[in-house]
């Protein structure tokens, strides 16, 4: 049996009932498409629905998602030489904000063969975490976490 995890407020996997997940292919700068798709999939009975947000105007469409009553919520990954900075996810999370879109998790690079150097180490990590705390907080603070095998949950990288 799979691990399961909560995507938001649905259980996913671990013997969790299936769920519906879509992608939008739809341009997400384009607002008022990506809601009606939005909407159509969630009418069809979609659970979990993802969409890109790769340019500015894109993350300005995400407020008008938020204005039709869907929430949006960001995942990342801690990435060495790409964000490994309290400044770099500083930045993030501000954007994040300024888009309307809740930053959730920042998580661990997972332990997979041929990314090693990708990984950040974990006391890097949590200085990182402890840096973007003292200057950030409330719902701009993602949780810092790891999943890890076997675990029955994201385990946040303070208690690693």
């Amino acid at each position: 049996m799979t691990k399961q995890i909560m995507v938001g407020g649905v259980a996913v996997g671990g013997g969790a009932p299936v769920t519906i997940q879509s992608m939008c292919n739809t341009k997400t700068e384009d607002a008022g498409a990506t809601i009606e798709q939005i909407l159509r999939l969630e009418q069809a009975g979609c659970e979990i629905v993802r969409v890109t947000v790769p340019t500015p105007e894109a993350a300005e469409a995400c407020g008008n998602l938020v204005r039709a009553g869907i929430p949006v919520s960001c995942q990342t990954v801690l990435l060495a030489g790409v964000n490994d900075s309290a400044e770099a996810m500083l930045a993030l999370f501000r954007a994040l904000q300024r888009a309307r879109v809740r930053p959730y998790y920042v998580f661990q690079c997972d332990p997979v063969a041929g990314i090693a150097h990708f990984r950040v180490p974990l006391e890097r990590a949590r200085q990182i975490e402890r840096a973007c705390a003292a200057r950030i907080g409330g719902l701009g603070l993602p949780r810092f976490v790891a999943d890890l095998p076997d675990a029955d949950r994201k385990t946040p990288i303070s208690e690693l």
